[in-house]
This record gives structure tokens, sequence and C-alpha cells, in this order.
């Protein structure tokens, strides 16, 4: 009886191996470049994170992916560090001269197994394609030696006819193969059909437990992760994922949900992998910004939305125990502070969400300050789809608990016609009363200043202005700075709103009321 060779890389029977080919497929989205430097800070921060293998590029592809790759190899230590290679020669020596410095090189060679790629993109016959397997293999087992690995994959396996696709599978490994990755790499396969393929790699390869099996799933249909959470129960012992499922055409399976599935669900699937989920953010922030790629707000658990509730039903139950709605502690993938406890707050949203938020943002507000607070932030909420965190910071320091001045203003109007200046309407509230006056002037902040000298008696002089957008969107609250003068009393004042004349002339009344104040504190 054939006694069967173990796997030189040996994974415990409850665990998944994880490679991040981030730096590789991940780099390969349209306009997802990274730098050297950007790749080496992400590298180090996976291998802080726990992954088993880094996948650091394609170094016969440029001179600054070899540059990389090389650079990584030499620098990361703790994961096995990967370098891509097609099934030539030339690619293979050319990779295992950027790992040869790794403390654990793997060259990972490949070649296109599918009729139509064998075909038309390769222009050669299943006979020669398993030979180039063959060889290449065996290229890469002689530049790694005993102190690197090998990994095969047979591209567009998916697409591959079974028959084939085990039988170049058998060869790789009988060439020196330590890992076969099965690569869905057109995003083809159902979940049904990939834990068929699956089963049926273990069944008719003779020699497949001497390997590491692996995936490498492609989301074209949406079903990157499911394919890759389906092939762990099937017992593959590594996943292929990407920070943020970043990746050619519709990306790759996301790490961060791989991690999180099998960290969540270990009572159904039954493994774990070894990566410190405290790291998912920090990895998730880092990858989006070196990429410039944006995380969608609702992509799973690393979204900006993921942990919000906008329902009242939602909210309430959250409010009481985040275990109601939600399955994940944010605190568990690097979230710093009580982001589970965030309320969006729209149109829809009650006092007991908005007063949630502040206290959240670090608050106490009284009785009054709340209720007004709750009925700006709906005031907002009616001119846009939702009030931000930074939204509402501007409302409970600007307009609730801003500078305590003798006048308010409740609203304001203004209108233009063409050739014959602006006018602008102005109610004012002035210890406990309430005044109205309309001005003509040069334009709406200068006809507000008019109609206020009118009601007040005073007229500052504007001295300078500055226009900040301090919230994000097309529907952004601008911040307004005004630097103004009276008698040789300069202050400065601010006032936000979406409407920026409005914004200007909040900041001239809070200017107004800044001066008066000093000028009474001077008389006594």
């Amino acid at each position: 009886m054939k006694k069967t060779k173990k796997p030189r890389i040996r994974v415990p029977k409850q665990r998944v191996r994880i490679l991040d080919t981030t730096l590789r497929d991940g780099e390969q989205a349209a306009h997802g470049t990274i730098l050297p430097h950007e790749k080496l800070e992400i590298a180090l921060l996976l291998s802080r994170m726990g992954v088993d293998a880094i996948e650091a590029g394609f170094p016969v592809s440029s001179q600054g992916d070899y540059e990389a790759v090389s650079m990584i190899a030499g620098e990361v230590r703790g994961a096995y560090i990967a370098g891509l290679a097609r099934a030539v020669e030339a690619d293979i020596e050319r990779a295992w001269d950027a790992l040869k410095y790794s403390e654990k090189p793997v060259i990972h060679t490949f070649i296109g197994t599918s009729p139509v790629q064998m075909a038309t993109q390769l222009k050669k016959s299943p006979k020669e394609v398993l030979k180039m397997a063959e060889e290449a293999v065996r290229c890469a087992k002689g530049c790694a030696g005993s102190k690197g690995y090998v990994q095969f994959s047979p591209m567009d396996a998916t697409r591959t006819e079974p028959a084939f696709l085990h039988e170049v599978i058998q060869a790789a490994i009988e060439a020196g193969a330590d890992i076969i990755n099965i690569p869905d790499t057109v995003g083809y396969a159902t979940t049904d059909e990939f834990e068929n393929i699956i089963k049926d790699v273990r069944e008719n390869v003779p020699d497949i437990g001497q390997a590491i099996l692996s995936v490498h799933c492609h989301d074209d249909l949406d079903l990157a992760v499911a394919n890759s959470m389906k092939a762990v129960q099937m017992g593959v012992e590594q996943v292929e994922c990407t920070v943020n499922g970043i990746g050619e055409r519709a990306g790759n399976a996301a790490l961060e949900t791989i991690v999180m599935g099998l960290k969540v669900r270990e009572d159904w699937y039954g493994k774990r992998t070894k990566v410190k989920t405290r790291y998912i953010a920090k990895a998730s922030d880092m990858v989006g910004k070196y990429t410039g790629l944006p995380v969608p707000q609702n992509h799973p658990v690393v979204g900006e939305g993921v942990f919000d509730h906008s329902s009242g039903i939602h909210s309430d139950g959250v409010l009481k125990d985040r275990e109601n709605f939600e399955i994940m502690d944010p605190t568990h993938i690097g979230r710093e502070g009580d982001v589970s406890k965030r309320i969006p707050i729209g149109a829809r949203t009650g006092r007991k969400g908005v007063a949630a938020n502040a206290r959240r943002l670090g608050y106490d507000l009284s009785p009054e300050e709340a209720e007004k607070t709750y009925e700006l932030a709906m005031n907002i909420a009616d001119m846009k789809k939702e009030v931000t965190d930074d939204d509402l910071r501007v409302i409970i320091e600007d307009d609730v608990r801003g500078y305590a001045g003798t006048y308010e203003l409740i609203s304001f109007q203004a209108s233009s016609t063409q050739g014959e200046g602006c006018t602008a309407k102005v109610v004012l509230g002035y210890d406990g009363a309430v005044s109205k006056e309309a001005a003509c002037g040069d334009g709406p902040v200068d006809a507000a200043g008019i109609a206020i000298e009118k009601m007040t008696g005073r007229r500052i002089r504007v001295d300078d202005f500055k226009l900040d957008a301090i919230t994000g969107g097309k529907d952004a609250i601008g911040e307004v700075t005004l630097y103004a003068s009276d008698n040789g009393h300069k202050v400065v004042a601010k006032g936000a709103s979406t409407n920026i004349v409005e914004a200007s002339v909040k900041a001239y009344v809070n200017a107004l009321n800044k001066i008066m104040f000093y000028q009474q504190t001077q008389e006594k």
C-alpha cells in the first residue's frame, strides 16, 4: 500500500490559512495602483494582523513591482511572502530573485486550463499546457529548493473540463507543488458547482493529500465570499482574499467578511483563522486611502454605515442592547468608541435618537438644550438626507451652546432682481421680543446688515470673510468665519448652515453680539 506524504505546510484541523492578495490581485482593480512604500506599509500591517501569507506582487510585470516584492520579502517577517509568475521560466526566475530574502518565500505559478483560454489566449493544446504546468512547477521547485514553497493555480479552473483539471493538478503535485489553488478566475461558478468542483478534486486527484488545497474566488456574480465559505466547509486549508474585496473587475472575496464570518459563525463552520480582527478597520482604511478606492457605506463589516440604525424600532432596540440588531461588536474590528450607538439622524428620527448621538459625541445636554438641538437637527434634516456627526457638533456648539448674545436670528429671507440690488427680510429675537425689518443692499449680506442696523441701531464693519465646507457631500454645511470690528473692537465670529447666505448672516449676528458684550464689559 502506497504511503501518503503529508504536506510540507501543516495546517491545524480547526484552522484556515488566509492568503492576502491585496498587493497583487487587489492592485489590479481599475485605478487601484499602490506605490512601493505604501505596499510595504500595508504588508507590515497584514503581517501584524496575523495573515498567513501575503502575495506581494507580480515581479516580472514591472521594475516597480519587482522592487516592491523584493522590499517586502526582505523586511516582512512572520508571514509567507508570495510572488506571482506565469508558467514561463523567465517569470519564475524573476519571482525567485525578488523573493529569495524572505524567510518563507512562495513562488506562485499559474497557467490557463479552460478550453477558451487554452485555445484563444495561449493557443496551446491541452497536452502542451499540461507539459508547461509540469515544467513550471519543476522550475519553481528548483529555484526555491528546500527553503521555499511552490503554489500552482490552474487559471479559470471552474470552466475547465473536470478530467483535465484533475490531470493537471496531479501532474503539478508530482512535480513538487506544495499548494494547489483552485481559482474561480471569472466569478463564474455557483455555490453548488464550486462545492462539487472541490469535492471532485478531493476524490479524483490521487495525491491531493500531499498538498494544501486553496481557493481564490472572484465576485462577478457577487458569490466570491459565499463560494469561499462553502470551500471552507468542504475542508480547504487556505482562502485567498483581499482587503475591502478589491481586485480585477468586480473584485475578490473580501478578507474582512471571510475572517469575521468564520469568527461570528464558528458554531457553524467549526473553523477559525489566526487573524487579529482588531486590525481589520485599520487595514481597510489604509487600503482605501492608498488605492483611492472608496469603501461603500454598506460594505459588510467595514462600511461606514454597517453599525448605523435608522428606523425607530431598530434605534430603540440597539440603544437598549446592541445584540437586538447587531451580530458583531465594532470594537472587535478596531472601530474606536461606541459606534454601535450611532443613530443616523434623518427626518424620521425621534428625540431619543438625537439625544443619544449627542451623548455619544460627549455632550451632556440639558432638557432645554436637547429640545433645541432636536428642532435644529430636524430643520437641517428637511434640507439634506442625513444630519452627520459633524453637523450635530456644529448645531450644539454654534447654535445651542454658541455665544450667548443678546440677539438671536430667528429667520432670514433674501431676494434679488437683476439691476435692482437685493432685498433682505430679517427677524431677530431680543430679550423675549421679536423684531422684523426689511432693507435693500448691494447683496444679501449687505441688505441683511442694513436691516439689522435698523432694528438694533448698530452697524459693524466686516473686515474679512472666509467660507469652508465643514461637512461632506453636495448638501454639506458651510461655515462662515467673519472678521469684524466696531470702534476698535475686533472679533471673529462663525455661522453655519446648508445655506451660505444664512450662514453669513448668522456670523454677522454673532459678531454683533460679541462686540456688544466686549463693550458692555469695558463699561462695567
